[in-house]
């Protein structure tokens, strides 16, 4: 599935460019990410996600494979797989900057490919939560990080600080959304459930 999002910052088009280029910088506040480590254009981390009492955790790998410091243009490819379960996660990411007046403007398209347990959220729901935490990365980000004094060199990255729980796909979706998401996680969290206990012999 394609997903399609944008988000504006009230900030110069090359200082948002520098920080969207600067991993260990707004890693931490992306939700539910820990990045653990970084060398060149390759780095790896771990996202949890949660939607009712179910947790999903992945181990990923991201992958700078194209960057365009004229056009502003840079492309990613994130892949990552269930720590305890089958379920994968490929996401093939361009994002590109412009500048609208006083603000900057980022589009993020992502060719998203998920198996297991979250997939059975459909691309409706899975398109309206990403718009959100899109928008919550960009507050944080404008906040926090282009608004603040630029980190000093050596000072210890934030990842391990911030982004440790996970995101609640619930939560973040809003009474509109959880409405049709609740009943996804149970049906998910009964099959769980059904699994341990066939496997385990009915114990």
């Amino acid at each position: 599935m394609q997903l399609k999002n944008t988000f504006t910052v009230t900030a110069p088009v090359d200082a948002l460019w520098d920080v969207l280029n600067d991993v260990e910088r707004f890693a931490p506040y992306v939700p539910g990410f820990v990045l653990t480590e970084s060398d060149g254009d390759r780095h790896r981390g771990q996202m949890k996600v949660k939607v009712g009492a179910v947790t999903v955790q992945y181990d990923v790998d991201i992958t700078v494979v194209e960057r365009d410091a004229v056009a502003r243009t840079v492309k990613a490819v994130a892949a990552g797989r269930e720590r305890r379960g089958a379920g994968t996660m490929r996401a093939d990411v361009t994002g590109r900057l412009a500048v609208h007046g006083d603000v900057t403007e980022a589009t993020i398209v992502t060719d998203l490919d998920v198996t297991g347990r979250v997939a059975q959220f459909g691309r409706n729901i899975l398109a309206e939560v990403a718009g959100k935490l899109l928008t919550k990365f960009a507050d944080d980000l404008e906040k926090k990080v282009l608004a603040g004094p630029e980190p000093e060199p050596g000072a210890p990255s934030q990842s391990a600080t911030v982004g440790t729980e996970p995101v609640d796909l619930v939560e973040v979706a809003g009474a509109s959304v959880a409405k049709r998401v609740v009943p996804v996680g149970l049906a998910v969290l009964m099959a769980v459930v059904m699994y341990r206990i066939f496997r385990g012999g009915g114990r």
